[in-house]
C-alpha cells in the first residue's frame, strides 16, 4: 500500500520537476527591475536586444532610482545597485566589480596642482555623492599597498546617485573638483 501511494507522489513530482525544466528554458512573464542611471544606461540597456532575442516572452519593466525598495510590496524583482547591501535579508549576488578613476579636469589641476597620493586630497576640494537612501556622503575609496582608505573632500557641489557618472563628468569638465 506505501508502495502505490508514493508512485503516485513521484509521478506528481518528475511532472512539476518536468514543467519546471521547461520554464527554465523558455521563461515567460514579466520581470520588474530597478537599476539606476549609469548602470542601467552602461551596462544592462546596450544588451537589451541580446536579452529580448534569447527571453522574447519576457516582458521588462525597468524602474531607475537609488532610493531603498521594498520588493515585495512595490513587486519588484531584482534591484541592482551599487556597494555593499544593507538589508541582510536579501539574497544578493556581486555582478561586477567596476573600476572607477578620480580625475579632474586641466583647468582645475593647473590652478590647484595634481595630487600625488589619496592623502594628497586633503588639499583639494571634490565633487561629492549623495544618495536619497543615505544621509551623508559617500567617501571616496582608494585601495593603497592593499588596505582601504577612505578619504572625504570638501566641496561645494554634490551630485545625486541618479545620474552620477553623467553628473561627475560634468561638474570635473567645469573645474569643480
Amino acid at each position: 500500500m506505501f508502495y502505490e501511494r508514493s508512485r503516485h507522489l513521484l509521478s506528481e513530482l518528475e511532472d512539476a520537476e518536468s514543467s519546471l525544466a521547461q520554464s527554465a528554458v523558455n521563461p515567460r512573464g514579466r520581470l520588474r527591475i530597478d537599476i539606476h542611471g549609469t548602470p542601467a544606461n552602461e551596462l544592462l540597456l546596450p544588451r537589451i536586444g541580446e536579452f529580448h532575442a534569447r527571453y522574447p516572452h519576457i516582458e521588462l519593466a525597468i524602474g531607475s532610482g537609488d532610493r531603498l525598495v521594498d520588493l515585495v510590496r512595490e513587486g519588484v524583482d531584482c534591484v541592482v545597485r551599487a556597494g555593499e547591501p544593507r538589508d541582510w535579508s536579501l539574497v544578493t549576488r556581486r555582478l561586477a566589480l567596476v573600476p572607477q578613476v578620480t580625475c579632474a579636469s586641466p583647468a582645475y589641476l593647473a590652478a590647484h596642482g595634481s595630487p600625488l597620493t589619496p592623502s594628497d586630497l586633503a588639499q583639494h576640494i571634490g565633487v561629492n555623492f549623495f544618495s536619497a537612501s543615505r544621509p551623508d556622503l559617500f567617501p571616496y575609496l582608494f585601495e593603497v599597498d592593499g588596505k582601504l582608505e577612505e578619504h572625504t573632500l570638501k566641496g561645494w557641489i554634490s551630485v545625486n546617485s541618479v545620474n552620477s557618472a553623467d553628473s561627475y563628468k560634468i561638474c570635473a569638465e567645469q573645474g569643480c573638483g
